[in-house]
Parts: C-alpha cells; structure tokens; sequence
C-alpha cells in the first residue's frame, strides 16, 4: 500500500512544476500537459512547435517543462542554464531560443544566446550554482527514473492536479496529443 501511494504521490508531483517558471501555456489550466525534454535533443526540439501549437489551439492547457539532462555534461549546462534564466524572469523566452536553435548547443552557444536574449551572463553563470536549480534538476530526475522514463522526449497528459491518463514516448504527432487532451475536456 505505502509503495502504491508514493507511486501515487509521484504521479501528482509529476503534474506540478517545482519552480513556476517551468510552467507554458496557461498556469491555472484544468489539463496539464508535463513534458521530460532534453536541450540536446533532436526528437525533443522537433516536438517544440508541436506543443507551441497545442499551448495556441487549448487555452486550458498548462505545460510543465522537466528538463532532464540524460546527454551528458552539454545536457546538464543547458539544463541549468535555462532554469538559471528564471531567475532574471526569461525562463520561457531562453527555453524556446534553444529548443528552436538549430545549432550545436556548446557551452559557448548556450552563452551566446542568453547574450541575445539580454540575460546577464555572470548573473546566470551564478545562479546555475545555486542550490534551487541542482535540486530541481534532480528532482525532474527522480520522477523521470520513477515512470521509468528510458528516453525523451516523454509526455504525460492528465487533469491537473491528478494523476496522468495519457503516456507517450518519443516524437508523437500534434492529432495525438490533441485527441488525449480532447478526451479530458
């Protein structure tokens, strides 16, 4: 019984952004759609202008971004770079810039853009060390490791506040993510 209700615990948390910067389309949205993303991805970025189009076509929809570096030390320095983003109020502008970048996201290029998007690069450099945004990190980890996420994109789609009903794994099409949030309106 304890392993179902953390399992179930899990779930939820899941649906609910730690930081409330992670958060697209419309925060207080009755159907939450969570998304396990990597900035270097190529599957991931593709699906980007899949959920913009979802966020546009479902004023109920919120998003909850959970970034999790799965590729390595470039992965962990854009995860922390775009939670970092939040804390200078960018988070959802830097995370669109790399997700639609077509480009190598070097540690350089990451730079780069966050000089493009005006963000203060010693600032972002110092609040990537801070506590807040490791935890979160591994926080998207843990819950990723607990629905045996085995490779991104992922996308879980539910009521908010409730357990997801709908899973789907790797690059999936804008009808079939919109029939699932159809089925919970």
């Amino acid at each position: 019984m304890l392993k179902k209700l953390s399992l179930f615990v899990c779930l939820i948390a899941l649906m609910l952004p730690a930081f409330a910067l992670e958060v697209g389309g419309n925060p207080k949205g009755k159907i939450t759609l969570t998304e396990f993303f990597d900035y270097q991805c190529p599957h991931c970025r593709a699906m980007s202008n899949v959920v913009d189009g979802l966020i546009k076509a479902n004023p109920n929809l919120r998003v909850v971004y959970r970034v999790v570096p799965i590729f390595g030390d470039p992965s962990w320095f854009t995860a922390r770079a775009s939670l970092a983003a939040g804390y200078q109020n960018k988070f959802k502008d830097f995370h669109q810039l790399m997700m639609y970048d077509q480009g190598d996201l070097s540690q350089q290029e990451v730079l780069s853009l966050a000089k493009q998007m005006q963000l203060n690069e010693q600032q972002l450099l110092m609040d990537m060390k801070k506590p807040a945004v490791e935890k979160q990190i591994n926080e998207n980890m843990t819950f990723a490791k607990a629905m045996q996420v085995g490779g991104v994109p992922t996308f879980l789609v539910g009521l908010t506040n409730a357990a997801p009903k709908f899973r789907f794994d790797g690059e999936v099409s804008y009808n079939k993510l919109q029939d699932s949030i159809n089925q919970l309106k």
